[in-house]
C-alpha cells in the first residue's frame, strides 16, 4: 500500500488553492472501506473499489507495490467528507507507476471541477521520486491504464501526451513522463 504520509505534503500544496484541505488516506483503514461503500450505496461512484481490489479481481499488474488511497476534502469547521479512490501500482520493474482507477464522487463540490486529478498525478509522481530517493525503484512515468475514450482530450492536456495502443495484454495506455528523458549526447 502507498504510505500517505510520503504525499501529504503534495496534498497540503494543492490544498493552498482550495476552501478546503485535501487529505490522502490508505484504504486499508476501515473508515475509508466504510466511506467507500456509503458512496457506492448512495450511487456516488460507478465502480466497487472493494470488488476492482479482491484477491480474484485485482486489477493492477503488480499487486506486490500496489498503490491505492482515498481522498477526503473539507477542513475541521465543516467537516470532511469522502472525494473519491485511485487504484494503481508500481510496475514490477519499478519504472512506471500505473493508475488502473481514479473515481471522484458525482456530487464533489464544484472548486474540485479539473482539480482532482491533477491533485492525485502530483501526490503519485510525489510518491515515485520519494522511492527513487529511497532506491526502491527508478520511476520515470506515470501510465493510465484503459482511458476512457471521453477523457482522452483532457488527459492529453493534463501532460500524457504517449499513447500506447498495447501497452499490456492489448489495454490501452497513456504515458506522462515525470522525469526528464535523458537525452542522446551526440559527439
Amino acid at each position: 500500500q502507498m504510505c500517505i504520509r510520503d504525499s501529504s505534503y503534495s496534498a497540503m500544496k494543492s490544498s493552498e488553492y482550495l476552501p478546503g484541505n485535501i487529505t490522502l488516506d490508505a484504504t486499508q483503514c476501515e473508515q475509508a472501506l466504510s466511506d467507500l461503500q456509503e458512496l457506492k450505496d448512495k450511487e456516488l461512484l460507478h465502480w466497487d473499489y472493494k470488488m476492482k481490489t479482491s484477491s480474484w479481481g485485482t486489477v493492477v499488474s503488480n499487486p506486490d507495490h500496489s498503490i491505492n488511497c482515498v481522498a477526503y476534502y473539507g477542513d475541521a469547521v465543516n467537516g470532511y467528507y469522502c472525494l473519491g479512490y485511485v487504484i494503481g501500482c508500481i510496475t514490477a520493474d519499478g519504472k512506471t507507476i500505473e493508475i488502473n482507477f481514479i473515481e471522484k464522487r458525482n456530487d464533489a463540490s464544484v472548486e474540485l471541477n479539473y482539480k482532482f486529478f491533477p491533485i492525485i498525478i502530483d501526490a503519485f509522481s510525489t510518491y515515485g521520486l520519494f522511492t527513487n530517493i529511497q532506491g526502491i525503484t527508478e520511476v520515470d512515468k506515470i501510465a493510465l491504464i484503459g482511458p476512457l475514450p471521453g477523457v482522452k482530450a483532457y488527459y492529453k492536456q493534463s501532460g500524457f501526451c504517449t499513447c500506447i495502443p498495447d501497452y499490456d495484454k492489448g489495454v490501452e495506455a497513456m504515458l506522462m513522463h515525470i522525469v526528464p528523458e535523458k537525452e542522446e549526447v551526440i559527439s
